[in-house]
């Protein structure tokens, strides 16, 4: 029988691997800026859209509690872009 500490990464790694659930993100803070241009105001100016992470956040900008999250990227998104009229959002990944 092996005991874990608790407190090293490693027992901290295996812990987590031992059937701890998933947090759902409910609300994001912040905005990095690394990724150029990636910062957009939506065409009907009511929402901005940034990554964060691996995640896309889209933000009400009259109501910060009002946040949609994009979470299909496995990695750090590294590009994003929007078609003119706002109907399209692209964002990119590196593997």
């Amino acid at each position: 029988r092996v005991t874990a500490c608790g407190r090293c990464a490693s027992c901290l790694r295996a812990r987590f691997a031992m059937g701890t659930r998933n947090l759902t993100l409910q609300s994001a803070i912040g905005f990095s800026g690394i990724v150029p241009h990636s910062l957009i105001l939506h065409p009907s100016d009511k929402y901005i859209i940034y990554p964060l992470g691996s995640t896309v956040v889209i933000r009400s900008v009259e109501d910060q509690t009002d946040q949609t999250f994009l979470q299909a990227h496995s990695q750090r998104v590294t590009c994003m872009t929007m078609s003119n009229c706002g109907k399209f959002l692209a964002s990119g990944q590196i593997a």
